[in-house]
C-alpha cells in the first residue's frame, strides 16, 4: 500500500480583541508549502464572519472536489467526453446528545457530455467515482449523490 502525507500550517489570528467567547476573533490562515493562503473562520452560527470559509464549507468542497476529480479520471477512461461539470452540494447537520456533526451530505453534480458518449455508462461512473473518492471513504455519514446528465453540446457563448 502507497502512503501520501499532507501537511497544513493553521495560524490563528486574535485581531487585537479581546480574549472572551463572544468578542474573539475566529478568524485564521491555514496554507500547505507552495500554495496561497487561505483565511478562515467559524461559521456564521458560531460567531463566524459570513465572508470567509469555514471548515463545513471546507468538509463538503472536498467532498464535491474529490468526486468531480474521480468521476473526471473514469470518464476520460471509458471515453465518456464531459464537456461540462458543476455541482451544487448541500450538507446537513444535527446535533447527537451533546455532539454536533454531519448527518448527511449530497452532491448534486450537472454534468454535460458528448453526444457521441454513451450516457448509461457516464450514469454508471458516479457509483464508480463515489467508491474511489477517498476523502468519501474518510467520513462516517451517508454521501448522496443526485446526478443529472445531459448530452449535447457546449453553446458557443459559454466557450468565449
Amino acid at each position: 500500500m502507497k502512503s501520501h502525507e499532507y501537511h497544513a500550517h493553521l495560524k490563528w489570528h486574535p485581531m487585537g480583541q479581546e480574549f472572551a467567547y463572544n468578542s474573539y476573533s475566529r478568524l485564521y490562515t491555514i496554507k500547505s508549502q507552495g500554495k496561497p493562503d487561505l483565511m478562515g473562520t467559524a461559521a456564521p452560527e458560531y460567531k463566524g464572519s459570513k465572508y470567509h470559509y469555514n471548515p463545513e464549507d471546507m468538509l463538503i468542497m472536498s467532498l464535491s472536489a474529490c468526486h468531480m476529480l474521480s468521476y473526471l479520471a473514469y470518464a476520460a477512461n471509458s471515453k465518456v467526453t464531459v464537456l461540462s461539470y458543476s455541482d451544487d452540494a448541500t450538507g446537513l447537520m444535527h446535533q447527537e446528545g451533546n455532539k454536533i456533526k454531519f448527518k448527511e451530505v449530497t452532491l448534486n453534480p450537472q454534468i454535460l457530455i458528448s453526444k457521441d458518449s454513451n450516457e448509461e455508462r457516464a450514469h454508471q461512473l458516479h457509483e464508480k467515482a463515489h467508491e474511489a473518492c477517498f476523502i468519501a471513504n474518510s467520513v462516517n455519514f451517508p454521501i448522496n449523490l443526485k446526478p443529472r446528465i445531459k448530452v449535447g453540446e457546449i453553446p458557443l457563448e459559454s466557450v468565449a
